[in-house]
């Protein structure tokens, strides 16, 4: 039995080479090449080595064109997570990284969207952003509907509040 060894240079007899599990697992079709081995909960494919999980279109970009600067993201053009085809690949920011996913309409609150569930325009003082801490990301809100919910609040506490105070009075 041969040693062989990882990208690390650590030896092992358990695994074969990095390059060769890759191509093992990936299945080339007409446009895409396909990651067969298991995704992550995101659908990217990921690939254990030297301990640490990568993700392999990553991996891909870095064999066919060097490696990743800081801050940077690969893409994908074909929109498929699964695919490390390097002429699917390219490199870009978060920023170009969004525009392109609301763009392609892949987004669950999509920055196009000119009206709210209630008809009104998300423009000029009508639509306000905030950082949603939850997602991680900038939201955009109507104003209407936000003054509409904290009036509908206040109605609320207020009714609390009189029925809190004539409960205690009559006691």
């Amino acid at each position: 039995m041969s040693d062989t060894q990882t990208l690390e240079g650590v030896r092992s007899k358990r695994y074969p080479p990095l390059e060769e599990r890759f191509a093992a697992l990936v299945v080339k079709t007409e446009t895409c090449w396909l990651w067969q081995g298991k995704p992550n909960t995101s659908g990217y494919g990921t690939i254990r080595d030297g301990g640490r999980k990568h993700r392999v279109h990553r991996i891909a970009w870095e064999w066919a064109n060097g490696p990743i600067p800081d801050g940077m993201l690969v893409l994908h053009s074909c929109d498929t997570p699964r695919c490390v085809n390097p002429a699917h690949l390219s490199l870009g920011t978060v920023r170009d990284n969004n525009y392109d996913r609301d763009a392609k309409g892949r987004t669950k609150t999509p920055a196009r969207k000119t009206h709210c569930i209630r008809g009104h325009e998300l423009s000029g003082y009508n639509l306000y952003t905030f950082f949603d801490r939850k997602l991680g990301l900038t939201a955009r809100a109507c104003r209407a509907c936000a003054n509409m919910r904290q009036n509908a609040r206040r109605r609320r506490n207020r009714a609390l509040a009189r029925a809190a105070r004539e409960g205690t009075s009559n006691g």
